[in-house]
């Protein structure tokens, strides 16, 4: 069906047999990621499958950390986890919700194509559903270090207006032992890396917070911080955001 990837589950253990195989809707370096049904529920999710046999300790260790902060993340705007296992042909399975309506960039993209105003109420609306989801994120002590429009998900009734982001994709998230603890490992996606992450230097939450500056100026502005300016997506109200 699909060349190069899995055309059903992997392994046939009890667990992955309760889904079946929608379509594949991405793949990275770290594996694949699947549309799933739970037959029982009738319920749609989304799956990512990783290959363990191919992946180095340190890989193996981040998998297991993302599972570990997935499991403890129960907020209304961070995308929620549904369950996890190692099928028996050695992938590791990581089931989360599944948010219907694509990621905030993709949204920014439809808008600027059919030349449409999406609303100044309704965008940060958004914006303050991943402020609540990154304040709960820091109040646990966790770093995100990939804040982008990628990944912030949107969910719920299109026709009816009323849509939430939420933020997902943890695989480089990072505990801090402490509020006044430091990372130092250089990781996360440049358009939206802090000074501190460019150059080097030990961060901490506020490079998160950098990054939802980025997010915010992209949506405002339509376009990344640092990219030339092609086509601005017209909005209500419209306000100037500089950087």
């Amino acid at each position: 069906m699909w060349e190069g990837m899995h055309t059903q589950l992997p392994g046939t253990g009890a667990r992955e047999d309760e889904y079946q195989l929608l379509r594949s809707i991405g793949s990275g370096s770290f594996g694949q990621v699947f549309l799933v049904l739970h037959k029982e529920e009738n319920r749609e999710f989304v799956m990512k499958s990783i290959d363990l046999h191919s992946a180095s300790d340190d890989g193996r260790q981040q998998m297991e950390l993302e599972v570990q902060l997935l499991r403890t993340m129960q907020h209304p705007n961070i995308v929620a986890y549904r369950d996890s296992f190692i099928d028996r042909t050695g992938h590791l399975c990581i089931l989360m919700e599944y948010c219907e309506h694509g990621d905030i960039f993709t949204y920014l993209q439809e808008v600027r194509r059919t030349n449409s105003a999406p609303e100044e109420g309704r965008l940060l609306e958004w914006f303050t559903h991943i402020v609540w989801a990154l304040q709960s994120l820091h109040q646990q002590k966790i770093l995100h270090r990939d804040l982008k429009t990628q990944n912030i998900f949107l969910t719920g009734n299109r026709q009816q207006n009323i849509l939430a982001a939420k933020l997902g994709d943890f695989g480089i998230a990072k505990v801090l032992t402490s509020t006044a603890d430091l990372a130092k490992t250089q990781i996360g996606t440049p358009f939206y890396m802090s000074p501190e992450l460019i150059n080097s230097h030990p961060y901490s939450y506020k490079s998160d917070v950098w990054g939802l500056g980025c997010v915010l100026y992209e949506v405002v502005n339509g376009h990344r911080v640092g990219m030339p300016r092609t086509k601005d997506i017209p909005i209500r109200n419209e306000y100037e955001c500089s950087m």
